[in-house]
């Protein structure tokens, strides 16, 4: 069972990893995703776990993105 801690902690461990980002608006904290963070992760994972072929993780990828990815680095 999960309680409010370990909710919390993950949303703390996606921010820092730079997927969510946060705000405080008066007594609340609201979250949205990173869309940079959210797509260098899944170029990460079709790379890692698909060998760069996003047809075998069950997801599209746009269009030369992992190219993108390699000439980033």
């Amino acid at each position: 069972m999960y309680t409010r801690f370990d909710h919390i902690n993950a949303l703390r461990a996606a921010r820092t990893g730079g997927l969510l980002r946060s705000w405080r608006e008066q007594h609340r904290i609201l979250y949205a995703i990173e869309t940079k963070g959210i797509r260098q992760l899944m170029l990460f994972l079709t790379e890692d776990c698909c060998g760069g072929r996003p047809e075998l993780c069950g997801y599209p990828t746009p269009a030369g993105a992992c190219q993108e990815q390699e000439s980033a680095s």
